[in-house]
């Protein structure tokens, strides 16, 4: 059981991952070094890394990460240039479990979010001494600034067109010179903010202008982002249209249109101008809204319960209607969100237990066992429903 020393004490579920008998230990880790997870918890509670701190399957970081979705055993991560400077290690079947890791670029000191809910003597958090500059620390982090400055990402930078990015490098360079001057001054700590402040500029000249590869890639996933986002446009619309002839349709189940096409509209000038990476956020945005009405319309209990069937028929008929639209969401869900073979071995296997209850739901009620039938179907959805957390749909 979680107790007021983990971050997400009273939210969420009610048990929490320790690390090194800490409940809910955050950890600082610096970019470019990996690191091992020794898990040891069960199989409901398997781990992985998340972009969101609810975790529950969402938004998993797959890049450098290794042996995801385990619960006893190894799992590796290397983060990158491109990872968050905050992610989380969750748990896949159950929300707000884990807690922050930090990422750092080398020699970079992380400021820590203290649990907000728990003011008692053993937990309340008292401000840190603060921390001694040594000279190695300085140099280190500028020999780190220089490596960047004259790397591949800087030179394409300089060879490009974006003058934005370009004076960003430009600022980078004066900000290690003025760093050199303060370390040999000995103005350790002002060395040290100009070095970071000069890392900080060249990340953000090279983000400006991805490598050729890096486009590629952004660009083929603008695309599967555009029909991903079409077809889940299409599955809601759909399902509205079916709950809407049942009855009315929750309110929280609809999205804003207008914000979506807008959305849309920004997605395509980005991408008109090579810049897929702000084109794709635009499309995830709007993406994210759009699931997120689609499965409140889907699990609307209030609407099955308020609804008045004719006949035990009919309401079997809807809760195999609403399986079907769960159902209709895998394939999408998965060109869109390209799970790790493990993720996707194990969604299979919860889609193939769903389907197999949905065959059984349907023999009962050919056989006029509608009360049982209807339970079966609903058991069917749920099990549909977390096929779909398996690969990272939100819901």
């Amino acid at each position: 059981m979680k107790d007021p020393r983990h971050p997400a004490y009273g939210k969420g579920h009610a048990m929490g991952f320790s690390i090194d008998g800490v409940p809910g230990k955050s950890l600082v880790l610096e970019r470019g070094k990996t690191y091992t997870f020794e898990i040891h918890t069960d199989p409901k509670h398997d781990v992985y890394i998340s972009k969101k701190p609810i975790g529950w399957g969402s938004a998993a970081v797959v890049e450098g990460v290794k042996g995801a979705y385990v619960y006893d055993g190894v799992m590796t991560f290397t983060p990158g240039k491109d990872t968050p400077d905050k992610v989380y290690y969750a748990c896949r079947n159950h929300p707000y479990m884990g807690a922050t890791l930090y990422i750092v670029d080398p020699g970079e000191k992380a400021v820590i979010d203290e649990p907000k809910h728990s003011t008692s003597a053993a937990t309340a958090a008292k401000a840190p001494a603060k921390a001694q500059v040594s000279e190695a620390k300085v140099k280190q982090k500028l020999m780190f600034a220089e490596m960047m400055v004259n790397g591949q990402g800087a030179k394409r930078v300089m060879a490009s067109s974006d003058a934005e990015a370009k004076e960003l490098l430009q600022e980078a360079k004066k900000d290690i010179a003025a760093s050199r001057e303060k370390l040999l001054a000995g103005a350790l700590p002002e060395a040290l903010a100009l070095a970071d402040k000069a890392l900080k500029s060249v990340g953000e000249a090279s983000r400006r202008v991805p490598s050729e590869d890096a486009n590629a890639q952004q660009a083929k996933h603008y695309e599967e982002l555009k029909r991903g986002l079409a077809d889940f446009e299409a599955s809601y619309a759909n399902n509205y249209g079916r709950l809407a002839k049942a009855g009315k349709v929750p309110a929280e189940a609809v999205y804003d249109k207008a914000k979506i096409a807008a959305l849309k509209s920004e997605a395509g000038v980005l991408a008109s101008k090579g810049e897929y990476a702000k084109a794709n956020a635009k499309l995830e945005a709007a993406q994210s809204d759009v699931t997120m009405a689609l499965h409140k319309m889907l699990d609307s209990q209030t609407l099955v319960y308020d609804l008045k069937f004719a006949t035990p028929a009919d309401e079997f008929d809807y809760e195999l209607k609403r399986f079907t639209g769960y159902e209709e969401l895998i394939p999408v869900a998965v060109e869109m969100k390209k799970p790790a073979p493990g993720a996707l071995k194990l969604m299979d296997s919860f889609v193939e237990k769903a389907r197999k209850r949905r065959d059984e739901a349907i023999d009962k009620a050919k056989s006029g066992d509608y009360p049982v039938a209807i339970s079966m179907m609903r058991e069917a959805t749920k099990t549909v429903r977390r096929a779909l957390r398996m690969v990272g749909v939100s819901q």
